[in-house]
């Protein structure tokens, strides 16, 4: 069936299953805070399982006026302050409002992080998502990747394309992009559902890790495409026109990575692929994240009707970008065989260069330079997306863009 996936129409058979009943959790209550503008905090919530209550743990949030400085890397961390303590503090270093800890692998068993200051419905969604993946992370797994299968081609491994598994019904809908359905992930249904989508994707991808590392020795398919670059970047069409059409097709899977995570995968992905003896050949598309925005506020959205939400776009360009110069500057003691591949989308054309490890060094001073150079501050980013949100716009889609505001 025709059916409207996270990036436009496509034809492929869903397995639906049935919806497996929310459990019950208690309300989470809200903390207030005094500046204007804060990160929404991480939370958690005290959960029934298997006869046994965990939680609660917060993640404390900050002000953005002082969240967002300069660091010498990125990576969101977690920093436990005594072995009998619940409270868990997030470090210092460019880190991204939704998604996981990146620090290690998603596992059954792990809880899943929660936005707290979400209006009640997104509340109340991300409660009910997290909880039934939580329950059965492996039937959505199966799920997704018999969707990834349908598509063909090389299996390409996107965050924003596994909502579709979580909530079939709700983010593709039976007969494609309906007002419903552009409606439900305008509205910031995109965030709520980001943390289990996340979950989803990285188990996903690993397991297809797992089949690549049983190639022989030697095969070409033994290496994993990663693209990187901030909301709306343009990568599908900076690959196509600044290396060619079937560039993508050389590959044995794809990590389509979600702009929202500030590059935060690229380490775990670059460990377990050399731990299976995979290379990863890493593309960043630098853009310009105001002209990028236009675009998400207009076609994008008029033909997905996905929107990100302009902390998260701001984020990820200047978050993103200051994690991809902390891996330029590391990248020869990163672990495995790796390639860099830059493409400058802010031009006229994309244009594209390859690196190494062993001739990287000759370009770092250039490449620190040319990714996202001007905006160094997400608040100021942020509040510049802000004003060019077009007052003509739905008003769900104008609540979905400031959601984590």
């Amino acid at each position: 069936m025709s059916v409207g996936g996270a990036r436009g129409k496509r034809d492929v058979s869903l397995p639906i299953l049935p919806k497996t009943q929310p459990q019950t959790q208690p309300p989470v209550t809200k903390t207030e805070t005094t500046a204007p503008v804060t990160t929404p905090k991480v939370v958690p919530t005290t959960f029934q399982q298997n006869g046994v209550t965990t939680g609660p743990v917060s993640i404390e949030g900050k002000s953005a006026k002082t969240e967002h400085v300069r660091s010498s890397g990125g990576g969101l961390g977690f920093d436990t302050v005594s072995s009998d303590s619940p409270t868990v503090k997030r470090k210092e270093g460019r880190q991204a409002s939704v998604g996981l800890d990146t620090t290690k692998l998603y596992q059954k068993g792990d809880r899943l992080p929660v936005l707290e200051g979400l209006p009640s419905k997104l509340h109340k969604l991300q409660l009910e998502v997290n909880a039934e993946f939580e329950a059965d992370p492996q039937k959505f797994v199966d799920r997704y990747r018999a969707m990834v299968n349908a598509e063909g081609g090389v299996p390409t491994f996107a965050v924003d394309d596994s909502k579709g598994a979580l909530r079939p019904e709700q983010w593709l809908g039976a007969d494609g992009l309906t007002p419903e359905v552009k409606e439900f992930r305008a509205g910031g249904a995109n965030a709520a559902m980001h943390q289990a989508a996340h979950a989803c994707t990285q188990m996903a991808f690993v397991q297809r890790l797992d089949e690549l590392a049983k190639l022989p020795p030697g095969d070409p398919k033994r290496n994993v495409l990663v693209t990187n670059g901030g909301c709306g970047a343009g990568k599908g069409y900076a690959l196509k026109q600044g290396l060619s059409p079937d560039f993508k097709n050389q590959f044995g899977a794809i990590w389509d990575a979600a702009g929202e995570q500030s590059g935060l995968d690229n380490k775990w992905i670059i460990q377990e692929a050399a731990k299976r003896g995979i290379k990863v050949t890493m593309v960043y598309v630098n853009a310009d994240p105001v002209k990028a925005f236009e675009r998400a506020v207009t076609k994008r959205f008029d033909e997905e009707g996905r929107l990100v939400n302009t902390r998260s776009f701001a984020e990820s360009y200047v978050d993103g970008g200051e994690n991809m110069r902390a891996l330029i500057r590391d990248f020869d003691k990163q672990p495995g065989e790796l390639e860099l591949v830059i493409v400058d989308n802010t031009g006229p054309k994309p244009t594209a260069e390859t690196f190494t490890k062993e001739n990287i060094h000759e370009a770092q001073g250039d490449l620190m330079n040319i990714i996202q150079a001007g905006w160094e501050d997400v608040r100021l980013l942020h509040e510049q997306l802000q004003k060019m949100v077009p007052p003509t716009m739905p008003d769900v889609a104008k609540r979905g863009l400031c959601v984590l505001d």
